[in-house]
């Protein structure tokens, strides 16, 4: 076994451990948009506004002086701070916050500099902090998945009337059409869209409760400085303090497990479609793309691959999320630590899913030849259930469909053809002729109601395009209410 011990064989200007933030391969693990949420100048510089934010509030409602809000906004800004101190803080002190702060407070007026961090404690600023990357998450993910959602309006309006294949447990089934497989995807798609936005007024809210939760460092004026906190930053107030209570960012991580769930779903669908055995489907290719490093032929589906992979590491970010429900009496940091890790990695995560996925949808090749084919060849067989309705007038259907499977089964292919194998048998020879059969075994006069079916999802996925979900509680009109 080989250890590396010497951090003398490491590579110069080593630094990144995560795979997301790979200088190579980063980009298949989340996108450069999320990673700017979540990297240490942004996560510093959102404790910065958010403390500005309260020192603001506290300004407004008389309980610092009033100059002192602006006075703090004018220097929180994190180039002007000394982060190798920071650093230090941190490593020396082992606590998360105060290095910041204090470093914050040597840029600062004397006078002005006793009132950071003014009554509340670090894991309000914190959770706030969160809450307001969690919104920023949600803002970069609802664009995207929008994005899918118009992609698969589209496929499902193209191929609205393309007759294919139904599978069931693998094998091949009855008619349908790929326009309604696109539709089921783009139904559940809407529907994560819905619980994306739902989500929204349970999970972005303030946290401003102190050490145990009863705003004691606040006196009378702690529900007004809290609504007046939450509304100045976008956020919802919270009835009580959430310190223990981490349903919310459970919910989030749920949301985001449901989103690249059924990401991955559509992903093992086309991973399936198009094996060489089927071929229906195949993902955007261009020359230069390199399916095997020993077989110049393959021509893999490594993007939709990536996308399932992506949804299994999202599922189990949701699981700390879970894990972080259980806590101890007011104030409890473990959730805090598990939360960091496991919001970063599901959003990032979803949102290489979510970039993955308009890649291959926007390039999605559909083999409407090949598709055809398949179905030419198998016409006959995924007809079985019209031919047994059709058998089931005369002969009644327990008797049309043990005629049916009586033929299916009697030879194998060397039988020929099910028409013939059914003219075959005198229950069905007194009754029928083969132009009758032949007919009842044309795929396309056996969609039912998928048509409208389509249009009726299509209609609805429409709507949730145009409709429009306020970024936050001021445009609801709602600022200070309880969420």
């Amino acid at each position: 076994m080989h250890v590396v011990s010497d951090k003398t064989t490491m590579p110069m200007g080593h630094v990144a451990g995560h795979i997301a933030d790979s200088r190579f391969f980063g980009d298949g693990y989340s996108t450069p948009e999320a990673r700017r949420i979540f990297c240490d100048l942004s996560r510093f510089q959102r404790w910065l506004d958010v403390e500005v934010a309260l020192a603001q509030s506290q300004s407004e409602i008389g309980m610092i002086p009033d100059w002192v809000g602006n006075t703090l906004a004018a220097s929180a800004r994190i180039e002007r701070l000394d982060l190798d101190a920071i650093g230090q803080g941190i490593a020396s002190s082992g606590h998360s916050l105060v290095p910041l702060l204090r470093a914050w407070q040597n840029v600062l007026p004397a006078p002005a500099a006793q009132y950071v961090h003014f009554g509340a404690t670090t894991q309000d600023i914190q959770d706030t902090a969160q809450s307001l990357e969690i919104a920023d998450s949600l803002d970069l993910i609802e664009r995207d998945l929008l994005s899918v959602v118009a992609e698969l309006i589209r496929l499902a309006e193209d191929n609205r009337d393309v007759v294919t294949i139904g599978r069931t447990h693998g094998q091949q089934a009855l008619p349908t059409t790929m326009g309604l497989k696109f539709a089921v995807w783009l139904d559940e798609t809407v529907r994560n869209l819905h619980r994306l936005r739902a989500c929204r007024r349970t999970v972005c809210v303030a946290q401003l409760f102190g050490g145990v939760g009863t705003m004691a460092a606040f006196g009378t004026r702690g529900i007004d400085l809290l609504e007046r906190f939450a509304g100045r930053l976008g956020l919802y107030a919270p009835a009580v303090a959430w310190h223990v209570a981490r349903d919310r960012v459970a919910e989030f991580l749920s949301t985001l497990a449901l989103v690249s769930g059924g990401l991955a779903n559509i992903g093992n669908e086309i991973i399936q479609l198009a094996k060489s055995e089927v071929g229906e489907l195949a993902e955007p290719f261009e020359r230069g793309n390199i399916g095997s490093s020993t077989m110049p032929h393959k021509r893999n589906p490594e993007l939709s691959e990536r996308v399932v992979v992506l949804s299994r590491l999202v599922k189990q970010a949701a699981t700390l999320g879970f894990e972080a429900l259980c806590n101890e009496h007011e104030r409890d940091y473990r959730a805090v630590r598990l939360e960091w890790v496991a919001v970063a990695d599901a959003v990032l995560h979803t949102a290489a899913a979510l970039a993955l996925m308009k890649k291959v949808l926007r390039g999605l090749v559909i083999d409407r030849g090949r598709i055809t084919a398949n179905v030419d060849d198998a016409a006959q067989f995924i007809c079985s259930e019209a031919l047994m309705f059709l058998l089931g007038a005369r002969l009644g259907k327990t008797a049309a469909y043990q005629a049916v499977y009586d033929a299916v089964f009697s030879e194998g292919d060397s039988a020929g053809p099910l028409v013939d194998r059914l003219l075959a048998d005198p229950r069905v020879a007194d009754h029928f002729d083969r132009e009758a059969l032949i007919a009842s075994v044309t795929p396309g006069n056996h969609l039912g109601s998928a048509g409208r079916l389509i249009d009726g999802v299509v209609a609805r996925a429409r709507h949730a395009l145009a409709s429009t979900v306020p970024a936050g509680p001021g445009d609801l009109g709602v600022v200070g209410a309880n969420a």
